[in-house]
């Protein structure tokens, strides 16, 4: 039976990441998603598709509530 190859890949250099700083309206990470959620609804120009699953759970989580 043949032995398998082995190249050797060569190793890139660690750099360090450069100080980036990202705008306050980008970080999202700080954000709760209803808020990003509610912009979106708000704005007339944007269109906001749904998908069939998703919309299936915003009617399930309303009936939950009402009940």
């Amino acid at each position: 039976m043949d032995r398998p190859i082995y190249r050797q890949v060569p190793l890139q250099p660690i750099t360090s990441k450069p100080n980036v700083q990202v705008p306050k309206q980008l970080n999202t990470a700080q954000t709760p998603f209803s808020q990003h959620f509610n912009q979106a609804l708000s704005h007339e120009t944007s269109q906001l598709t749904i998908s069939k699953h998703a919309s299936e759970r915003i009617e399930q989580r309303e009936h939950s509530n009402k009940c």
